[in-house]
């Protein structure tokens, strides 16, 4: 029975991790992981452990992939809020908790520290914490290039006829009088503000459209600062890959350095 649970579950990865390369290109490509991707991803792990349940008598494995994808959405949603992820890479995650709610054994070498671990559908946190290991050296040499070539490593500065829809604003755009402003703060706490750094929903497509006109008729700024948006995606799917190969990245340097 365990032999054919492991089948199954390499069967999913399998699956799974087919869609996740998908997720990567559209996320490289367009900075966009669309719906049609990641509810299926969730659609399969919960019937994936319905059958398991049913097959094995026992509700566990469907509850673990239920509470998988539960801390995978909120843990994706929570740095979603403080304007890290986007919608579509916090239902990645939480897609990741459903098809696989528990960390497996790793296929090269074996867990360290911690071995209870495994037994908590915690393997969001893991594949979390390992993608954001590898991603280190990256986003160094982005930053570094960056630098290098004078551009900013935050923001950049695009003129308001390139606005796009999900732009976030790197200083707060707010209306003065008949005019728009960015940067500083309004004068007052009742001016119509249309653009917040904090809001990780960036601008919507009413907004950029306005913007666009009112700077067409000299009353809004001609360029605005937008911050460079990073794609999660790979980062999502690299500690998914790694979680399967090495287990907690994290905690196996950790144990190296100990």
């Amino acid at each position: 029975m365990e032999m054919e649970i492991h089948t199954v579950m390499a069967a999913v990865m399998a699956v799974g991790v087919s869609i996740a390369l998908l997720t990567d290109l559209t996320d490289l490509k367009g900075g966009v992981i669309p719906n049609r991707l990641t509810y299926p991803l969730v659609s399969l792990g919960l019937l994936v452990h319905i059958g398991l349940s049913l097959s094995s008598g026992d509700w566990a494995p469907l509850l673990s992939s239920i509470e998988g994808a539960g801390i995978g959405l909120g843990l994706g949603f929570l740095v979603h809020l403080f304007g890290g992820f986007g919608g579509g890479d916090a239902k990645l995650l939480g897609a990741i908790g459903a098809l696989v709610p528990k960390p497996l054994p790793p296929l090269i070498g074996t867990s360290v520290l911690f071995p209870s671990l495994p037994t908590y559908p915690i393997s969001t946190i893991v594949v979390l914490m390992n993608g954001l290991v590898l991603a280190v050296p990256f986003v160094a040499g982005f930053a570094l290039y960056s630098l290098a070539k004078g551009r900013g490593v935050i923001a950049k500065e695009v003129p308001v006829s390139s606005l796009e829809e999900g732009d976030i604003p790197n200083q707060t755009v707010y209306k003065s009088g008949s005019s728009v402003e960015a940067g500083g703060s309004p004068a007052s706490e009742d001016a119509e503000v249309y653009g917040d750094p904090l809001d990780s929903q960036g601008f919507d497509r009413e907004t950029v459209a306005l913007l666009q006109d009112l700077a067409e008729k000299d009353k809004a700024p001609s360029t605005l600062e937008v911050r460079r948006t990073f794609p999660f995606a790979p980062v999502i799917a690299t500690g998914t890959y790694s979680m399967i190969l090495f287990g907690n990245l994290y905690l196996r340097l950790l144990a190296a350095l100990l």
